[in-house]
């Protein structure tokens, strides 16, 4: 599969040195803000670690959405 419409992550952090996560965080960031990227899914634990870029998120407690919608609000 070369040119995919949907990426999904599921939790792809595991014990990473920093310079590794710092690498993907920059090169998540890189693909979340071209046009011409899949679109990415990345689920996480680690709400603190969302690269730069990702423009939604939703929240689950309990398997409940707790609040879902643009980051930035």
């Amino acid at each position: 599969m070369t040119d995919p419409e949907l990426l999904i992550l599921d939790d792809p952090r595991p014990v990473w040195t920093s310079a590794v996560a710092r690498t993907w965080c920059r090169t998540m960031s890189v693909l979340a803000n071209d046009a011409l990227s899949p679109a990415i899914v990345l689920v996480s634990h680690h709400v603190e670690e969302v690269p730069a870029g990702f423009t939604h998120a939703l929240m689950l407690r309990d398997a409940r959405v707790v609040v879902s919608g643009p980051i930035d609000k």
